[in-house]
């Protein structure tokens, strides 16, 4: 068999992380490399899911068995961000221009997606998971026709937005982990043809060691094991009121014991009752599933739920919340544990495993069976393997190069924008880039965006080395919003920041020059106000290419002087058509006498009144205007 070469995309990677598809990914990757197939890893620095900040060093590395290669996290915080982060929260679904903002919410990484660009046709298949997080939103569309996604999807206001749904309609394949996470899909998206429900691995403990356990933390009396993250998200503010209510009710004594990250406040009446031990290793945690009288899982939300069938592989039965599909879905299968909606039955639930103990021991082995039959790697990764080498197998050969762009647009922008220059980029980033590409850069959904994609497939195959300054938060390495008033001095920091003498600047609907949010009245203007501050700015560049996409709705005046501090016009014909031109300035015999006659008196007046002028050219307007209904009056 041909060692297929695979990379696994995820969010983070490494000891110390903790995520259930993080662990899923990770556990999926070794298997893999394993069984003989060449695989990477491609992650990010970070290894906190509240922070993300860069806590590893760039680069590759070897670890478990596998080439890991890290890029770091860029924060993109914004007001906009924050308040639609605040409708998600809410249970409200944002528009699509709001979802954009928010995308980079928690963190980018422009790195990883360049990488993706460049190296892309390096690897034979891509595996993407969580949905949710830019690694997979924002980078799997790049190599969507080689992709496998595994979503860990949940029911919540996440799975529905615009921006997250490639995730699950784009890849050419999909994974899911159970039968619910199955049909949620089908009801949030379009999905590939070829989707399979092929579950998750867990790791058989060789031994557990409950007296143990008991002994280290002088727990004398039964008790209840939470072990997984300390959020509302997965239920814990729920359960622990759950547990006061059974604790001022009198009901069964029972301890509450939680381990995992975040923090644990717990009330007053119940400190001598909830111990919580951080984080702690696998082998405690197994020993602590063991030991418990019944792991107790209180997420809705989840995909698989890793500790469920590590709490059967113990032998220990499962307290589920009734309504989170998934566990419930499990326990229904393999009748390993009892269902519970409230404290009530939260109470009913505990008394009756605590006055059955066979019962319980029951449960449990019901539940080692169903997890040795069904979540074992070996299982498992032959359902995953089976699938990735049918995709493979179907896949064309893809020629060398497929990322770059035809000769003829190479031919373009390239051949006037490259030549001697600064040093090119290092693949994790940029030193002394040779060309900055200004324009919009995927994922905004705009005529000026594959533009741009086109601008930076040509350069890099004529040997240039550009570097995007994107107008909004994208997979960009950097992001100016070089339009409106202060578009000059943003293109002056773009340059002084990449020591770039080049310049490529994508004209679009809005960017440079404003156009649609500006009030019809006062657009002309703005726009020639910009047009001037702009042209000096770029005048002091070596060579500058204006790209036009689409109709950019500029004000002929306008674009007569920003054409004017250009050396090549192009235009875009068509959305990934090449690039043509010379594209000229308009025609002057378009502008009407009147026209220029009025522009030279606004003009006039507004060096001879300065700050008066608007107020002046109004009394002339309305003055004009009386004389003319007064000659029709006539």
């Amino acid at each position: 068999m041909k060692a297929w070469r695979v990379a696994f995309v995820a969010p983070r990677f490494g000891p110390g992380v903790v995520g259930g598809s993080e662990a899923v990914t990770q556990e999926i990757a070794v298997g893999f490399a394993g069984r003989g197939w060449d695989v990477e890893v491609l992650t990010t620095c970070a290894t906190d899911h509240y922070s993300w900040q860069n806590a590893l060093p760039p680069g590759a590395s070897w670890e478990r068995g596998v080439v890991v290669r890290r890029f770091p996290t860029v924060g993109q915080w914004s007001d906009a961000a924050r308040r639609t982060q605040l409708q998600i929260q809410a249970d409200r679904v944002p528009s699509l221009d709001e979802q954009l903002d928010w995308l980079g919410w928690r963190f980018t990484v422009p790195g990883l997606h360049d990488h993706l660009v460049r190296r892309g046709d390096d690897y034979d298949a891509f595996v993407f998971s969580p949905y949710l997080f830019w690694t997979t939103t924002v980078c799997l569309p790049q190599v969507a026709e080689r992709a496998v996604s595994i979503p860990c999807l949940h029911d919540e206001t996440y799975a529905r937005l615009d921006v997250t749904r490639p995730a699950l309609s784009a890849p050419a394949r999909v994974w899911f982990l159970s039968e619910p996470e199955h049909l949620l899909a089908h009801r949030l998206a379009p999905l590939p043809a070829a989707h399979r429900v092929t579950g998750a691995g867990v790791d058989v403990p060789a031994a557990y060691h409950p007296d143990a356990f008991r002994e280290r933390h002088h727990l004398e009396r039964p008790f209840l094991a939470y072990i997984a993250r300390r959020e509302p998200e997965k239920g814990w503010d729920w359960l622990l009121g759950l547990y006061g209510e059974l604790r001022a009710s009198g009901g069964p004594e029972v301890d509450l014991v939680t381990a995992g990250v975040g923090e644990v406040v717990v009330p007053a009446a119940l400190r001598d009752r909830v111990i919580d031990l951080g984080r702690i290793s696998d082998e405690e945690r197994n020993d602590c599933m063991a030991a418990a009288l019944a792991s107790v899982q209180a997420s809705r939300m989840e995909s698989f739920s890793r500790t469920t069938m590590e709490s059967w592989l113990a032998g220990t039965p499962v307290l589920a919340v009734e309504d989170g599909e998934v566990i419930a879905w499990h326990c229904q299968r393999s009748g390993g544990g009892l269902l519970f909606r409230d404290a009530p039955s939260l109470t009913d639930a505990v008394r009756r495993l605590l006055d059955h103990p066979d019962e319980a021991a029951e449960l449990g082995q019901r539940g080692r069976r169903y997890v040795l039959a069904n979540y074992s790697w070996e299982v498992v990764l032959d359902s995953m393997e089976a699938d990735l080498q049918e995709m493979l197998s179907e896949a064309r050969p893809r020629a060398a190069g497929a990322t770059a762009t035809s000769a003829a647009t190479a031919t373009g922008v390239a051949a006037s924008t490259t030549g001697a220059g600064p040093a090119p980029s290092t693949e994790e980033g940029w030193t002394a880039p040779t060309v900055l590409v200004i324009g919009s850069y995927p994922p905004v959904p705009t005529t000026g965006t594959p533009v741009t994609v086109g601008v930076v497939a040509a350069l890099r195959a004529a040997g240039a080395e550009p570097v995007v300054a994107s107008y909004r938060v994208s997979a960009a390495p950097l992001h100016s919003r070089v339009a409106g008033p202060l578009a000059a001095r943003r293109l002056a920091n773009l340059r002084r920041l990449t020591g770039a003498s080049r310049v490529v600047v994508v004209v679009e609907r809005g960017a440079p020059l404003p156009s649609g949010r500006v009030p019809a009245p006062l657009r002309p203007h703005l726009q020639r106000l910009v047009a001037r501050s702009l042209s000096r700015e770029l005048a002091a560049a070596s060579h500058v290419t204006l790209v036009v996409a689409g109709d950019p709705g500029i004000e002929p005046r306008a674009w007569e002087v920003l054409a004017g501090a250009a050396d090549e016009l192009r235009r875009e014909e068509g959305d990934r058509a090449p690039l043509v031109g010379p594209l000229g300035p308009p025609d002057p015999s378009a502008y009407r006498p009147a026209r220029l006659a009025r522009r030279a008196v606004h003009s006039l007046l507004g060096r001879l009144l300065g700050p008066a002028a608007p107020r002046a050219l109004s009394a002339l307007a309305g003055m004009t205007r009386s004389l003319r209904r007064g000659l029709r009056l006539r």
